[in-house]
């Protein structure tokens, strides 16, 4: 392809990317300019590196350069969106320059590169159909499937940051922003135009399409990890189609995606793809050790922005990077070197400024409880993958020494150094498997099912299976693997449901959107609102939404806390004139009770409580 003939992706691209900006600073989603500004650079990265580490390299990079904008913005009173628009309208244009004058994307992609791309693309694919089937299947949840356990938190601190116009790092401040950034600069798009009893409806859908993205790109990067794994054996296509395919599709099962979607753990679905591309990177450290040490650096600083405890991955991995290539790395000369350093200087300064003091003050929680699943059965399942994954990838690769070996026990090595951290942390806690350390141990599950996924499907090329017998192989580890997760968790009354099932058939919180409308009616920014013996059977849920939006931030008030998540006394009339207090007065109490009126009247007249009949 001659410079000419590349002017025209170029163009297209650029061209994409001021449309985008121009539609984002008019009120759009701001993912269409983040998408938009990506896409020449992520040709010029996947002909560089390959599709695997090319795209690796470009989302946590797009993730770091949010990171660091908002923080900027934040520290200089900017407008966070314009800020955004501006700054990737640049990059995208950068990328489109940089495009034409690249001959290396000449190229043209390896079959086998493009059979592991179009595999992984499909667990992403799979989510996009149930979001479009969503809008028109009756019944269908649109927006309450990200409503469940912890979500509203991730709204107060969403919102914190577009009022912030960033991010604020220091003391008392939140240690692991990027979950909250992403919402904020979704959410904030056209947030001036929005009439304030809208606001509710629109933040909701905000964080409904950023966990929607989130989920696609998890599968994808899951997809190339277990896609990247299998061509280190083989460049059978099928082989890689399925390893890809059954790759990306993992994070929509239950145990995964289901699960975060059950307690609102969004920060996981950030969190899983930085870890797989941190996995990838390494896979490509031979061809150039200081380019992909630097990504492992980059990749660290996102885990102390998303989930601290899974730092210890991109660490140990580029400890084993350094050991290694001690070589190639001293030989570090001119740019790269500048890069190296860059690299090295922005993850020094984010633990000292932001991650430290954090520790320093919350250090305690640690060994704190929580809402999450048992799982009784959980260290045996983790015991079964990591002897799956270690005999797999030593039969597959049989030397101690190839990059996939090292990557699976790189990364066992640091997720049991975490555990083993956050455990000691706990020790002097009633249950040291609290809240981390549990957690902890479902994100490393979850983590090894991509990898073993992978190192499978790389053992049968390379004990010869072949024909049909290749695909029923991993056909086998596949129901396995589907079993040994059904095995993990304590029986439970009602059934775990995969996410497309949560969606398509709106058994995630009520029926269908009927808890988020209630919500989005009663979060008004104007008064406060509070069910009261309603006789609603998602009665808890929505206080605690409706009350969280109404508050804005929850620090410094732990009672209002305490009543959020429903632990009142809902016989004591006195509790509702305290939470009422806490609300700031002036609120409507939506209640079954026919005699409320004259109770209120006789234990707190002065908090101008208006009583409204619910059918109960």
């Amino acid at each position: 392809m001659t410079r000419s003939r590349r002017f025209i992706p170029s163009a297209i691209a650029a061209a994409a990317t001021v449309g985008a900006a121009a539609a984002v600073l008019a009120g759009a989603s701001t993912w269409i300019l983040l998408i938009a500004a990506m896409i020449p650079w992520l040709l010029i990265t996947t002909a560089r590196i390959g599709v695997a580490a090319g795209a690796a390299m470009v989302v946590a990079l797009e993730f770091w350069a949010l990171l660091v904008t908002l923080m900027t913005t934040a520290a200089l009173g900017l407008p966070m969106v314009p800020s955004v628009a501006v700054l990737w309208a640049l990059f995208g244009l950068g990328g489109s320059i940089v495009l034409a004058r690249t001959p290396t994307v000449d190229r043209t992609p390896s079959r086998a590169g493009i059979t592991v791309a179009l595999a992984s693309a499909f667990g992403g694919l799979v989510w996009l159909a149930t979001q479009g089937l969503a809008a028109i299947v009756p019944g269908a949840s649109r927006v309450s499937w990200v409503m469940r356990g912890d979500s509203a938190n991730n709204m107060i601190f969403a919102r914190q940051i577009v009022y912030d116009s960033g991010i604020r790092v220091g003391p008392g401040e939140n240690p692991v922003p990027l979950p909250a950034s992403l919402i904020a600069v979704v959410m904030d798009a056209g947030r001036a135009g929005i009439r304030p009893e809208d606001l509710a409806r629109h933040d909701l859908g905000s964080f409904a399409q950023v966990w929607s993205i989130s989920i696609i790109i998890t599968c994808v990067l899951a997809g190339l990890v277990a896609g990247a794994i299998a061509r280190q054996a083989t460049r059978h296509r099928a082989t890689l189609a399925v390893a890809g395919s059954v790759g990306s599709l993992v994070p929509l099962s239950w145990f995964v995606t289901g699960y975060s979607l059950e307690f609102g753990f969004f920060s996981t679905q950030l969190a899983l793809p930085i870890v797989c591309a941190a996995i990838i990177l390494f896979l490509s450290s031979p061809r150039n050790p200081a380019v992909t040490l630097a990504m492992l650096a980059v990749c660290a600083t996102l885990l102390l922005a998303v989930w601290s405890p899974l730092v210890l991955v991109p660490a140990v991995l580029g400890a084993i990077v350094i050991v290694r290539f001690p070589l190639r790395l001293l030989g570090t000369r001119r740019w790269m070197l500048a890069v190296l350093l860059i690299a090295g200087a922005q993850l020094l300064v984010y633990g000292l400024v932001v991650v430290l003091p954090g520790f320093l003050q919350n250090a305690t929680s640690l060994a704190a409880g929580g809402g999450i699943i048992e799982f009784p059965r959980l260290g045996i399942v983790v015991a079964v993958l990591v002897a799956g994954i270690s005999a797999s990838a030593l039969l597959a690769f049989r030397r101690v020494g190839h990059p996939v070996v090292l990557a699976t026990v790189g990364t066992i090595v640091a997720l049991a150094a975490g555990i083993g951290a956050l455990l000691f942390a706990s020790r002097d806690a009633a249950d040291s498997w609290g809240y981390y350390p549990m957690k902890l141990l479902w994100m490393s599950a979850t983590i090894l099912i991509v990898l073993l996924v992978g190192t499978s499907a790389a053992v049968l090329e390379r004990v010869g299976v072949r024909g049909w017998m290749r695909g029923a192989g991993l056909g086998v580890v596949t129901l396995g693997l589907v079993v040994l997760l059904a095995y993990a968790p304590a029986p439970s009354p009602s059934p775990h449901l995969n996410p497309v099932d949560q969606v398509l058939s709106g058994r995630s919180l009520g029926a269908a959107d009927d808890v988020a409308e209630r919500v989005s009616i009663l979060a008004d920014a104007r008064r406060s609102h509070f069910l009261w013996n309603s006789g609603y059977e998602f009665e808890q849920p929505v206080n605690l939404w409706v009350t969280q939006l109404w508050a804005d931030t929850l620090d410094g008030n732990d009672e209002l806390r305490y009543a959020a998540y429903g632990f009142y006394d809902s016989g004591d009339i006195d509790e509702l004139c305290r939470i009422v207090s806490l609300l700031g007065g002036d609120t409507v109490v939506h209640t079954a009770e026919s005699d409320l009126v004259e109770r209120v009247a006789l234990a707190c007249p002065l908090e101008g409580i208006v009583v409204e009949r619910e059918a109960g």
